[in-house]
């Protein structure tokens, strides 16, 4: 029995020591903006930078979204948005135009690093690059 309640016990610690499951793949809706500015993590609003509730997707959130067609693409969680509320997120866009085109759409998002509400200057840079190389690529198509 004493070697029961042990085991029982390790076997508890071990779970907790691993923290709770998160999910990593989420069903959002989407829309997007345009409107150039300063973020909630201090950044400059640009390609490759999304909105999104902080209870849902902390700043500093790294995502790869589905399902947007073109904008398909990774991005990072450096705002919050006033109208951003549960599971939507609000992906920044150059022009008004194409902006306003996106519309509402449900899109799928996979989460590749959970942010822990700060965004390092390296990580921002890197995901605008990556954004700003794969839109250029399929500009050339």
């Amino acid at each position: 029995m004493k070697r029961a309640i042990l085991l029982l016990v390790v076997c508890a610690g071990a779970a907790f020591a691993r923290g709770h499951h998160r999910f990593t793949r989420y069903h959002v809706e989407a829309t997007a903006f345009s409107t150039s500015g300063i973020t909630k993590a201090g950044t400059v609003s640009h390609v490759g930078t999304v909105a999104a509730d902080p209870r849902f997707l902390p700043l500093g959130t790294e995502i790869r979204l589905y399902g947007a067609g073109r904008f398909d693409a990774t991005y990072l969680v450096a705002d919050t948005g006033s109208a951003v509320r549960g599971r939507h997120i609000d992906i920044y866009m150059r022009s008004p135009v194409v902006a306003r085109r996106f519309g509402k759409r449900m899109v799928w998002i996979h989460v590749l690093h959970w942010g822990n509400g700060d965004v390092s200057a390296r990580v921002d840079h890197a995901v605008h690059r990556r954004a700003v190389k794969k839109l250029a690529q399929r500009a050339r198509r």
